[in-house]
């Protein structure tokens, strides 16, 4: 079972790595299309595109037995015309969330066979115990921890492609639990982790929208951030300053104008 799982991670992997370099090229290519006058862009062609989301399709096959709803996530990315969006920039978009997607698949088989070692190589169920609780660590190194609404899931990996194309942070170093690539290992016990995380971040961004408003979770994150003395960066979208309670509302923060700007006050 290690065998298999090893060698299936080893394809996801580098299957990862392709996906990773075409959407770095796509990126590209949509600032040369925009720098050249929208006359073009050079080095992609839909050949290439076919070729790599045939790759990736074949290697998710192999995954249908360990995680069968992959390829079923992967179908649901797909095309959204939008008269005021170039084709290159929504083709970009979608390869953003197919590697968004391998991102999850590649963490996900290496919490599992990290787990499966562990079942096969340790008999002494106090030591196995503790190497299970100190292995996740998910808080080291995390800059970013994105507190919002399951319902606002889309909204918050626009966020994410912001501060990566802003910042250059790894996804290991943002935390969004509703955005594939940036939730939560298999295995961890979510509760323990939110409440880890949300202090051990260096900057909580709150996605206050009207969604996050009503979230429990959301308004006990930032409580929590807040209570610690710890740096939150409250970002609205849908929602007036009027329409925050205090402490929230007397924290600085960011307006979410358009698609693309914001505005302190």
């Amino acid at each position: 079972m290690n065998e298999v799982s090893a060698s299936l991670l080893a394809e996801v992997v580098a299957c990862s790595r392709i996906v990773e370099d075409f959407t770095k090229r796509l990126d590209e290519a949509c600032a040369e299309y925009y720098a050249t006058g929208k006359t073009g862009f050079t080095n992609l062609t839909s050949a290439e595109n076919e070729q790599i989301k045939e790759h990736c399709e074949l290697i998710l096959s192999r995954l249908s037995t360990i995680l069968p709803d992959s390829k079923t996530r992967w179908d649901s990315i797909e095309y959204r015309p939008d008269p005021d969006t170039e084709m290159v920039v929504e083709l970009r978009d979608i390869w953003v969330r197919r590697r968004s997607l391998f991102q999850t698949i590649e963490h996900t088989l290496r919490a599992r066979l990290e787990l499966e070692n562990l079942a096969d190589e340790s008999k002494d169920k106090q030591r196995a115990r503790r190497t299970v609780t100190e292995e996740p660590a998910t808080h080291r190194g995390l800059s970013v921890f994105i507190s919002h609404s399951g319902k606002d899931a889309e909204l918050a990996l626009r966020l994410i492609d912001l501060l990566q194309a802003g910042l250059r942070l790894n996804a290991n170093e943002i935390r969004c639990s509703s955005v594939d690539g940036y939730r939560f290992p298999v295995g961890v016990n979510t509760q323990d982790k939110l409440r880890e995380e949300v202090n051990a971040a260096k900057v909580v961004v709150g996605l206050i929208t009207p969604s996050s408003l009503n979230s429990y979770y959301v308004m006990f994150e930032l409580g929590a951030r807040w209570g610690a003395n710890r740096f939150i960066a409250p970002l609205l979208a849908g929602v007036n300053r009027s329409d925050l309670k205090e402490p929230l509302r007397l924290l600085k923060h960011c307006r979410l104008i358009t698609r693309h700007n914001f505005t302190s006050s």
